[in-house]
């Protein structure tokens, strides 16, 4: 009797190592596969970017090589295909050697976003993907001299800049599924040029309201204080700089 107890509890751990090393087989098969995902995830995200990429690569070495002017270059390669346009303008100002991009999720959908940018983290223009296409983000002109922008760890994104005349805005904006900007902005503009009237705002989801000077000078002091240390912010969201190759 004894050793018929002693087989079946033999029996009994025997299949409880079983179901043990089966779930861990399966723990192990789903880590295997999520991982998998996400690294196809990151390639095939890389591969819709890829005729940005190699258009970026090309205009910079065309001014690498070819152009002296930005003028000329402006004249000669200037596009109004969104894209080709958003690309153009990043290559526009900037010295070849020091341009590069990112590949990062700024909006948590699984899909990176491309952001091209220089090797001290100065942001130009912002690609996201929407119904399966590459798309530049609406607000495209990040990197001319009149405007800061900066990428929070959160995927935020921060701006501050300046317009004709009076006009001064800044915004803290998260990017949307559709590739819009989406969030807080607050702003100051010239709304009558010859009697110098000046109208301050802000924009809280999607409603405008007016707001008075003091309340403008605190967030414009604010945002400004942001972006002015739009480097260091950017470099610690978690974005890693990739240098365009030109051999």
């Amino acid at each position: 009797m004894k050793k018929v107890i002693l087989i079946l509890l033999c029996c009994s751990m025997f299949a409880a190592m079983t179901s043990c090393n089966q779930s861990n087989n399966t723990d192990s098969n789903d880590n295997s596969f999520y991982t998998s995902l996400n690294n196809e995830t990151v390639l095939s995200s890389k591969e819709i970017y890829q005729d940005i990429l190699n258009l970026y690569r090309e205009l910079l070495l065309l001014k690498k090589e070819n152009i002296n002017y930005d003028e000329l270059f402006l004249e000669q390669y200037h596009s109004d295909n969104p894209i080709e346009d958003a690309v153009f303008h990043a290559v526009l100002r900037n010295r070849p050697e020091k341009m590069g991009y990112a590949l990062k999720d700024l909006n948590n959908d699984t899909i990176e976003e491309l952001i091209l940018l220089d090797k001290n983290y100065h942001i130009y223009t912002i690609f996201t993907i929407v119904n399966g296409q590459p798309t530049a983000v609406n607000d495209l002109f990040f990197g001319d001299g009149n405007h800061t922008a900066a990428i929070g760890l959160d995927g935020t994104i921060y701006k501050h800049g300046y317009g004709k005349g009076e006009a001064v805005y800044g915004y803290a904006k998260k990017l949307s599924s559709d590739g819009l900007l989406v969030g807080f902005e607050f702003g100051c503009l010239d709304v009558d040029l010859d009697d110098s009237m000046v109208e301050y705002y802000k924009i809280i989801n999607g409603e405008r309201v007016i707001i008075d000077y003091n309340e403008f000078q605190l967030l414009n002091e604010e945002y400004y204080g942001i972006v002015g240390n739009s480097t260091e912010l950017t470099q610690n969201s978690g974005i890693h700089f990739i240098k365009i190759e030109f051999e």
